[in-house]
């Protein structure tokens, strides 16, 4: 029996958008409840600046990054939630980390490794959900 129900590729395609579009949906709802819905204006330009340069790099990353380790996973039976999910946290607390480190005020370390873990743990879930991936080996 397959360890995935529907094809990779189509994981793959649909994973990488979920974390532009995660971080959108955060700061629209940071804005919305600093300052009412007035704050709402300036999330569309934010937004495509989000996906103008977050999209591509979460191409760059899936595959660069995380398709050669779910292939890897998938040749030893273990395309499964969790593994796959434990490695997109590590890979997404790992790449949002050194991105933002890089940056001149850089924020603190905790910090930008728990949002990169969240924001890899929903890629992860997407991406198991669009694979249709199995939650135990078989």
């Amino acid at each position: 029996m397959p360890q995935h129900r529907r094809p990779i590729w189509k994981a793959v395609l649909v994973a990488p958008i979920v974390a532009p579009l995660a971080i959108t949906a955060a700061m629209a709802w940071e804005s919305i409840a600093a300052s009412g819905f007035s704050g709402f204006r300036d999330v569309p330009i934010v937004a495509l600046f989000l996906f103008a340069f977050g999209l591509p790099l979460s191409y760059i990353v899936m595959l660069t990054l995380a398709l050669p380790y779910v292939l890897w996973l998938r040749s030893r039976n273990w395309l499964t939630w969790v593994p796959v999910c434990a490695g997109s946290v590590a890979l997404g607390a790992t790449i949002w980390t050194v991105y933002w480190q890089m940056s001149l005020r850089p924020p603190a370390l905790l910090q930008t490794l728990v949002v990169g873990a969240f924001i890899g743990l929903i890629v992860g879930v997407v991406f198991c959900w669009a694979a249709g991936c199995r939650l135990r080996p078989e």
